[in-house]
């Protein structure tokens, strides 16, 4: 049975034809003590997560001006488990998806950490979340009963009941309304040479506690992640960062319907909203903070990430074609970008009796002069990524940039709080 891609399947194709990203989305988890996965089991629930999701066990086909999902031979349907000897083996294989299954899960030879690959073109980082659920959900199903079988991830790929209620009018409008997301923006200084692919990831302090005080501010964590991102940009960029730096970020357009029997699909179902900020040299932490939750309050009073929707929706009432050139004219491709895949819940990532001790995800790896954040959370820790195609010199420098910004979290968690009744001012606990 053949599946027809959707628009935002048709963006990711877009971005890999541009050479904007490598389309894939990437999780690591890691197991200490005992007991560990099992990798026989494992295996077995990846071959599982295919059953229940069928569009994992398919290849993207794009000919003659048609795009859509198609079932691949059944002896290629191995290819989404294997077993590798170490670490390095296993970080090698991350960045890999070969020509097969939609995702790929690798586990080490002691059983001490997985790697999940799936594909952009089949999930953003909500539905990834998803799958990386499915695949403990299956584990632990096995574990309990050999006959075990998930409930299928069958619901409505589409962006069609998202935005449904929206007229033709306003569709138009936001694509007409479409305007540069960098703004001026100047690039990241970067090699140029795009010598392999790598990522890079730093773990930060506790979560809890920056959210606490992030709360004390009215702010969201986001909130926070975003204004200490834009601080390191604009210390990097010099003048050009404090005339204004264009960062959209991701939004899940599903995130008012949970519960939806239509969401449970791994799908592309997000869009971006577009945030401009100038950061003056000296300027305190909680100054740019308070300037990023008013920009970000007011793009959730407009129905953040709708009108990203809409443009492709318009674009593509002309067929895929036209679709193609509107969006390619019409639309532009961010320089600087993060995403956000929010909190991985423990509890729904058991295998078993195992949970992992740590674990992250991230977004596509980025080709010059492209480059994003991203961020997830687990347990108590707050992992910053970033993914490149470049050399030593650009995986420095992305790395002092990931360092920049734990920086600048850690010295917001520690600054003296407000005391309510302004007596002044008193250390965190």
């Amino acid at each position: 049975m053949d599946y027809p891609a959707q628009r935002l399947d048709l963006l990711q194709l877009m971005f890999d034809q541009l050479r904007l990203n490598d389309t894939r989305l990437h999780a690591v988890l890691r197991f200490t003590g005992s007991p560990t996965v099992d990798p026989d089991l494992l295996g077995r629930a990846v071959r599982l997560t295919l059953d229940a999701a069928p569009i994992l066990a398919t290849r993207f086909v794009d000919r003659g001006g048609r795009s859509y999902w198609t079932p691949i031979a059944s002896g290629r349907l191995e290819d989404a488990f294997a077993v590798v000897a170490d670490e390095e083996a296993l970080q090698a294989g991350l960045l890999e998806l070969p020509d097969g299954p939609q995702v790929r899960v690798l586990v080490d030879a002691s059983a001490s950490a997985i790697a999940v690959t799936l594909s952009h073109f089949v999930a953003d980082g909500a539905s990834f979340k998803d799958y990386l659920y499915l695949l403990a959900e299956c584990y632990s199903g096995l574990s309990r009963d050999p006959g075990y079988r998930p409930e299928a991830m069958d619901g409505d790929r589409s962006s069609d009941w998202v935005t449904a209620g929206h007229g033709i009018g306003s569709r138009f409008a936001s694509l007409l309304s479409a305007a540069p997301v960098n703004r001026g923006t100047r690039a990241l200084p970067m090699s140029g040479q795009e010598a392999a692919p790598f990522l890079a990831a730093l773990e930060t302090g506790s979560v809890a506690a920056l959210r606490e005080r992030c709360r004390a501010r009215g702010a969201t964590l986001n909130d926070a992640v975003l204004t200490a991102y834009y601080r390191v940009l604009a210390a990097q960029l010099g003048e050009a960062g404090a005339a204004g730096i264009g960062v959209p970020i991701m939004v899940d357009l599903r995130r008012s319907h949970e519960g939806d029997a239509r969401a449970r699909a791994l799908t592309n179902c997000s869009s971006t909203t577009a945030t401009h900020l100038a950061v003056p040299p000296g300027e305190p932490f909680e100054a740019t903070l308070a300037r990023t939750c008013a920009m970000t309050r007011a793009l959730k009073a407009e129905d953040i990430g709708l009108k990203g929707a809409l443009q492709l929706d318009a674009a593509y009432t002309f067929g895929r074609r036209i679709g193609f050139r509107l969006v390619r004219s019409r639309l532009s491709w961010p320089l600087l970008c993060m995403t956000n895949l929010g909190s991985l819940d423990p509890d729904r990532l058991a295998f078993g009796a195992t949970t992992p001790s740590h674990a992250w995800a991230c977004g596509s790896i980025k080709h010059q002069p492209y480059f994003q954040v991203a961020v997830s959370g687990y347990l108590d820790t707050l992992t910053l990524t970033a993914g490149l195609f470049g050399n030593a010199d650009d995986r420095t420098r992305a790395e002092a940039i990931l360092r920049a910004i734990a920086t600048e979290l850690d010295g917001f968690q520690a600054s003296p709080e407000r005391d309510p009744a302004g007596a002044g001012t008193r250390s965190a606990p």
